[in-house]
């Protein structure tokens, strides 16, 4: 087996401003340049990039002017990038663009985040789903909500779609929007990376989630950070991973789970999988939920990082989790542990 040198970071009580901003830092589409892609997307781990990393090297950001449309739809017409992000647009307003998405040969990249778009007329999805080159589509901070979600289906399902990268963080998709997305991530063969974090999905959508990726084959990393999932769908998680061999990268941080779901988790993580990253930060795990994380982590040769902080174990619980995972350095593949912000 191969094995590397454990690194865990460590910081005292006495954090800076700054510091704090720092550790708080998580893996979600932020409103960075065009081809900035969240964390949660990076490559493998092993020094691949993914194939969004690829992507984003070697396309050039779209100009984008708030003029250009729908006046300028000819400038996009050839553009490997469509990047629309906080222009305040409504789904009528890109009409004259849809015809461009559709036969695009050389479009890769749709960037539409943060507009007013509710998807509920049909259009966009269609467009998007009938142009058999995208790579990524990011539909972040928009009104999508659950009449909105009804069209995402057929995304992702109808027409052989080869989309791999779909961000819908913060669309107010709540359980019934959660429902959808899972029924067609049952079915879907091509997504590598979906972001669902801030859609006020609870164990009811987290449930239905998890159950569907237990059939899927294809995606790799699955974002819902900061939603209300809890212990339940914690467990679900638990289950899926005993069969699922694909997933490499989960976020679950900031989602309610307490010691329960955290011993699911830590029960799951002593079976064998393709597990590589796991956030479970800023959630109400405790001192007995630490030591089942801990258990697990034991005789687990795959999680190369584990996110922690912002939980709620106390100092003893503290120090003998450094402790234990120090003890075995050597004997690890886990590079890094964050630690950071984790006393009662």
């Amino acid at each position: 087996r191969h094995r590397t040198r454990l690194i865990v970071h460590v910081m005292p009580l006495a954090l800076s401003k700054a510091v704090i901003v720092s550790t708080m830092d998580t893996p979600q589409m932020r409103a960075e340049p065009a081809l900035s892609l969240p964390s949660s997307m990076e490559g493998d781990g092993d020094g691949t990039p993914s194939q969004a990393e690829e992507d984003a090297h070697h396309l050039s950001p779209a100009l984008v002017d708030d003029d250009a449309m729908p006046m300028g739809v000819t400038n996009y017409i050839e553009k490997k990038v469509i990047d629309l992000a906080n222009c305040d647009y409504k789904d009528k307003d890109l009409e004259a663009l849809l015809p461009i998405i559709e036969e695009n040969s050389n479009l890769r990249v749709v960037i539409l985040r943060k507009n007013n778009l509710n998807l509920q007329d049909g259009t966009i999805v269609t467009a998007l789903s009938k142009n058999k080159n995208l790579h990524t589509v990011c539909l972040s901070e928009n009104e999508i909500g659950v009449a909105g979600a009804k069209q995402l289906p057929r995304l992702l399902v109808a027409n052989t779609p080869i989309i791999a990268t779909l961000n819908l963080c913060s669309c107010k998709l709540l359980d019934d929007g959660a429902i959808q997305i899972a029924d067609a991530l049952a079915q879907n063969k091509s997504l590598k990376s979906v972001e669902l974090c801030s859609n006020f999905i609870t164990h009811e959508g987290g449930v239905k989630i998890f159950d569907a990726l237990i059939h899927n084959e294809t995606l790799t990393t699955l974002n819902l950070q900061n939603n209300c999932i809890g212990d339940v769908a914690a467990r679900h998680l638990a289950q899926t991973l005993a069969t699922n061999r694909s997933l490499r990268s989960i976020n679950i941080g900031h989602n309610q789970i307490k010691d329960e779901g955290a011993e699911h988790i830590g029960e799951a993580l002593k079976q064998p999988s393709t597990l590589k990253r796991l956030w479970v930060h800023q959630n109400l795990i405790g001192d007995r939920g630490t030591q089942a994380l801990l258990r697990g982590l034991a005789d687990n040769f795959t999680i190369e990082k584990l996110w922690f902080n912002g939980c709620m174990i106390g100092p003893k619980s503290y120090m003998a989790l450094l402790k234990a995972l120090e003890g075995r350095e050597k004997e690890k593949v886990v590079r890094g542990v964050e630690l950071k912000r984790n006393w009662k």
